[in-house]
């Protein structure tokens, strides 16, 4: 080989002559093809999980739980806490609710005293559907408390507006809600007719028959009178 004349036959351990132009160009093309794949996939993703399991939409949430507490002015943005914290809880839930509300739409019924009359009712799981939907409203909390445990898996949907309230709403209140104003118990609620008492009754005071003073049965002895006199076995006289 003649001086200054370049082998065309590459030495070992040499590399062979790259071409950059060539190399960022696939580098380029190949990740923006990963990237907008990627992309593609991200967005299409929740598209077809929401696709494959139904969800109810709020009012019909809230038309299903009309029927079943016999309540029909349930509050839409009630409807929407108790669903959002029972789906939380259970991710079958919203496809048990479509599950119940086609049985009671196929039962033809208005009420749920003749769903559950109807043949409808026995659909599997449909009973669980229903305690679950009804303790919401009637308990006003999702999930199960634990005692003497600082968190568990409830969840607060309302106090006020809970159903469990209201069926002796006249003559009970809500705790921790005074029915009245200040000493609203000394007069009786306006259903339970009270005995007739002597007149002055309210301003009798320290008068009343039963007022203070020294109990008519009580003995007239001395508080220490009886009371054994002998020491203790071991102590000094």
């Amino acid at each position: 080989m003649k001086e200054g004349q370049r082998s065309a036959t590459p030495q070992a351990g040499s590399r062979p002559q790259e071409s950059p132009t060539m190399d960022r160009r696939t580098l380029v093309v190949t990740s923006g093809f990963l990237g907008l794949s990627a992309l593609t996939g991200a967005l299409a993703w929740p598209v077809e999980a929401a696709s494959e399991v139904p969800q109810p939409d709020v009012e019909a949430f809230r038309a299903l739980s009309c029927l079943l507490t016999g309540v029909p002015g349930l509050d839409l943005g009630l409807a929407q806490r108790a669903y959002n914290q029972l789906a939380a809880l259970d991710p079958d839930f919203p496809g048990k609710v479509i599950a119940l509300a086609e049985a009671v739409k196929s039962s033809g019924a208005t009420g749920v005293d003749a769903f559950l009359a109807s043949p409808s009712a026995s659909g599997k799981g449909l009973g669980d559907t229903m305690t679950t939907i009804v303790s919401a409203w009637y308990l006003g909390f999702t999930g199960t408390p634990i005692p003497l445990r600082a968190e568990d898996d409830t969840g607060f949907v309302t106090f006020t507006q809970a159903r469990m309230y209201e069926p002796t709403i006249d003559a009970s209140v809500r705790p921790s809600y005074a029915r009245d104003g200040l000493n609203y118990w000394v007069d009786p609620p306006s259903f339970v007719v009270a005995p007739v008492g002597p007149p002055g009754i309210k301003a009798w005071g320290k008068d009343s028959p039963q007022g203070i003073g020294a109990i008519p049965d009580a003995a007239a002895t001395p508080p220490n009178e009886g009371l054994s006199k002998t020491p203790p076995p071991g102590s000094n006289p």
